[in-house]
């Protein structure tokens, strides 16, 4: 279908972290998925999220596609030549 989003929610509580947006992975990896033990940085105005043991189905779509994410403050699509992401 090539519909799943990626979004990252509070480990404490479970909110959604609007904040950091969603991002359109324009694939379909799972029907639904979650990853414990995931942990989160921040460097400089770099942000890295480290997905930590998955739970549920999840399968490869090695076709290229470029990642669209989304912020309250506006989108940005995936720069560079299109590449297989997961």
């Amino acid at each position: 279908m090539g519909d799943d989003t990626l979004t990252v929610h509070n480990a404490s509580d479970d909110s959604l972290l609007t904040e950091l947006g969603s991002v359109q992975l324009n694939r379909d990896n799972t029907t639904s998925a979650d990853f414990t033990g995931s942990t989160m940085s921040l460097s400089g105005s770099t942000i890295t999220i480290v997905l930590g043991t998955p739970s549920g189905t999840i399968q490869r779509d090695p076709s290229a596609k470029a990642l669209v994410w989304t912020t309250p403050h506006g989108t940005a699509t995936e720069s560079g030549h299109p590449d297989s992401d997961f």
